[in-house]
């Protein structure tokens, strides 16, 4: 009957009333709420629940001291509940922050909250901090201007207060204009601070257009970012890097770009992360094919170390054997690469050749002494081919 409960419990509170306890009493001795005692045993001893008289004496005490609050709560002129404005404008029922929406009903009296059961709070849910939005004067307050247009251009009520305070956008601090007679209230023309946004310089990030509110040149978004930048953005590799990022024909292509395997395009990133990657020459890979690529580099490597793998032997018939077993390990992996490669790419990448060339790299092998080495094997490759791979894995080394 009660399967969301502990039968347990159930089966004591139904004995207790049958015992004669009361609600009260169940709830304290199983650790329930009043209501749940109630509705558990709701069907047992009808003799001791509570008589018609003794209920309506319970509602008329109720209502007693819901009139009482309702006396004795400080109302406005608008006759609203713990309204504190003596000339408030704001209909009786309507959210008092201005904006026109019906206010909820009190479900219970609360004399320091100013509730009164049964009447209309003073705001909606959540519209207490836009405190009112429009004076007599036509000015608006500054969360009732954010609220409306903080989104447009990257603006919030702590930037626009520290705007104001710096002389940076017109507006006034006033004392006594809100609920609260000792609080203070930011008060803004709403034409004129749009015309002053539009007036300002733009952001200095690349791509934004929002108004630049910082010393470092952004907007508060990217105020943090930019005056973290350092000083490669300033020469001619970060300033060639920037204009890409401000060309909306590049930017998408500079921000994400390709992956060097697969060809997928990489998730976006950070312009700061990107930066990153374009000033160290590395590439881009999806997150495919990265959690493979990285594992299948560790396995290559360690495949060529055990078997004992030397540049100084050149192509002696230790570094062969050597090779054959990491191509073994390289095969394995290409495989699992090319069962994840995207549809309609074209011809697939030999992963394998990739990963050994660049790993004998990395072991301190030669341009040269690579070619020779995979040509004993087998695999005949352009000295070319064998360069380019290691500018592109980043190894800088003097051939031999």
């Amino acid at each position: 009957m009660y399967r969301a409960h502990p039968p347990e419990k159930v089966a004591a509170a139904r004995q207790l009333r049958e015992a004669g306890s009361s609600y009260a009493e169940i709830a304290d001795e199983i650790g329930i709420s009043w209501a749940t005692a109630r509705n558990w045993t709701l069907d047992l001893r009808p003799d001791l629940a509570r008589s018609g008289k003794d209920s309506e004496a319970i509602k008329r005490s109720r209502a007693r001291a819901t009139q009482a609050i309702a006396d004795a709560v400080e109302r406005g002129y608008c006759r609203t509940a713990g309204c504190r404005i003596a000339g408030c404008s704001i209909p009786y029922g309507s959210c008092h922050c201005g904006c026109g929406e019906p206010a909820p009903l009190a479900v219970q009296s609360d004399r320091k909250q100013s509730y009164v059961k049964g009447e209309p709070h003073l705001y909606v849910v959540g519209h207490n901090t836009f405190v009112r939005t429009r004076w007599a004067d036509g000015r608006v307050s500054r969360s009732a201007f954010v609220e409306r247009h903080g989104k447009r251009y990257g603006l919030g009520k702590q930037a626009l207060r520290r705007a104001i305070d710096a002389g940076l956008l017109p507006g006034e601090k006033v004392t006594g204009a809100g609920v609260d007679p000792h609080g203070h209230v930011y008060l803004v023309d709403e034409a004129q601070l749009l015309a002053a946004l539009a007036a300002l310089p733009r952001c200095r990030f690349e791509g934004c257009e929002k108004p630049a509110l910082s010393l470092s040149g952004g907007c508060g978004r990217h105020a943090g970012p930019l005056k973290k930048r350092g000083s490669w953005w300033t020469t001619e590799e970060g300033r060639t890097f920037a204009a890409l990022l401000t060309d909306p024909e590049t930017r998408h292509d500079t921000l994400r770009g390709h992956c060097w395997i697969c060809g997928r395009p990489p998730k976006a990133k950070a312009p700061a992360h990107v930066a990153r990657a374009w000033r160290e020459r590395r590439r881009r890979v999806c997150a495919t094919c990265f959690p493979v690529w990285t594992g299948a580099l560790g396995h290559v490597h360690a495949a060529l170390v055990w078997s004992g793998v030397e540049p100084t032997r050149g192509v002696s018939a230790g570094n062969i054997a050597a090779i054959s077993q990491a191509f073994s390990v390289a095969y394995r992996y290409e495989r699992e690469i090319h069962t994840r490669w995207p549809a309609k790419r074209g011809l697939k990448l030999e992963i394998a050749v990739v990963l050994v060339i660049e790993t004998l790299h990395r072991l301190g092998f030669t341009d040269e002494c690579v070619q020779r080495l995979l040509a004993a094997g087998g695999l005949r490759v352009g000295d070319g081919y064998v360069k380019k791979r290691r500018k592109r894995a980043q190894i800088h080394r003097r051939a031999a």
